[in-house]
């Protein structure tokens, strides 16, 4: 199983992918409760834990770069700590390798790959970040199988 993680400032999305699909489970929460539900997670041996790493584009940055920084390293070192393994993949490399350049092409090229959205649909249930998290997820699967 991979959960794709997608780190905000206050609220991080994560999504549950493996075997080639979606498993109709996805959450954004509060950090402070993923952080512990990481701790908690009891994962398997060919469990992974992927999350969208911050990269610099050569543009200013404010405090919520730094904020999501911190809270990815949060993350990292509560799934870590347990000895699970953890990735990192860039934005850039999620939009190259699912041939997207904005989050809307992201959630349209994920619904073709997978279906669509509505009740009964395999992306039913899908929402907000939790389509970047998926993203990362499919995408870090693609590059390294």
């Amino acid at each position: 199983m991979i959960i794709g993680l997608d780190p905000g400032t206050t609220r991080s999305a994560i999504a549950l992918y493996g075997h080639g699909r979606y498993w109709g489970r996805s959450e954004r929460l509060r950090n402070d409760i993923l952080r512990d539900w990481l701790k908690a997670y009891h994962a398997g041996a060919d469990d992974i834990l992927v999350i969208e790493q911050i990269a610099g584009m050569g543009q200013r940055v404010g405090g919520e770069v730094f904020e999501t920084a911190y809270w990815s390293g949060r993350f990292s070192e509560a799934w870590e700590s347990r000895g699970y393994r953890l990735e990192r993949i860039k934005r850039y490399q999620v939009k190259k390798c699912l041939k997207a350049r904005t989050d809307a092409a992201i959630r349209r090229a994920l619904i073709a790959r997978f279906g669509g959205v509505k009740k009964g649909e395999p992306l039913h249930g899908l929402a907000g970040d939790a389509w970047q998290a998926l993203a990362a997820a499919v995408a870090w699967s693609d590059l390294h199988g």
